[in-house]
This record gives structure tokens, sequence and C-alpha cells, in this order.
């Protein structure tokens, strides 16, 4: 049986949320040739979660390089946004109807868009690189 967690650190968002943060995590992919497994200081954590059920959701995709150098202290005060968040993190606003989907240091992120003359929705596809080798 494995040990009780332990708590590591505790990090401070920017606002508070109205309802549970939905939470999802980068894992290993499967390809046909080989399987990747991502650097684990380099994956992403995706935090959504709204202030209130009349607005848009918020995204946070966060990089799990700020758990890598923790320290004694971080488990007894609470780590705020600002010497955190903008350097680990985006923030974007997510539509009701959206999706956000994490593979590797990529987000898909997934808008409906209005209709067409094909369809009754359309949507937009946002794909985003996290990777620290990405080139700007």
């Amino acid at each position: 049986m494995s040990r009780a967690p332990q708590l590591l650190a505790c990090f401070l968002l920017p606002i508070a949320p109205l309802f549970t943060p939905d939470i999802c995590k980068t894992e290993p992919q499967m390809h046909t040739q080989q399987m990747y497994t991502s650097n684990p200081e380099h994956q992403l954590l995706c935090i959504t979660y709204s202030i209130s059920s009349e607005f848009d959701s918020f995204v946070f995709i966060i990089s799990t390089s700020i758990f890598s150098d923790l320290d004694e202290t971080a488990v007894a005060t609470p780590i705020p946004w600002n010497r955190w968040g903008p350097s680990n993190s985006r923030v974007f606003e997510q539509d009701c109807n959206g999706k956000i989907h994490l593979s590797g240091n990529r987000v898909l992120q997934v808008l409906p868009a209005g209709e067409s003359d094909y369809s009754s929705l359309y949507y937009i596809f946002r794909m985003m690189d996290f990777s620290p080798l990405a080139e700007v």
C-alpha cells in the first residue's frame, strides 16, 4: 500500500473559483514506432474554473517546472500568484462550449465560432506549443 500524500507547496491563484476546478495533466503519449515520455519537469497542468455561472471559464495552463525547485518553506507559506504565476503559466478565457486538450507540451483549444452554410456550428482550433525548446 502506498503512503499518504504529503503537501509539498501551496500556490495561490489570482482569483477565487466559484465552482470546484477541473484539473488535467499531460500524460506520456504512445506513438506507432516508440513510446514518447515527456520530461516530468516540463509537463503541463490545466486548471479550468469559473468565478460565476454567468461568465465563461478561465483556463490556466501551468508548467510543472514550478514544482522542481521547492524548498521547505513552500509548505508553511502559500506562494502568491505574482511570485510563480506570470513566469510559469498562461491564462485564457474559455467559452462554456469550448474544450481544452493537452498532449505533451502542446495545448489544443477548441472554440465555437458560429454557423456556416454547411453546418449549424463550426469551430476554431488553436494549437499552442509550451515546449521550452520551441522557437519564438
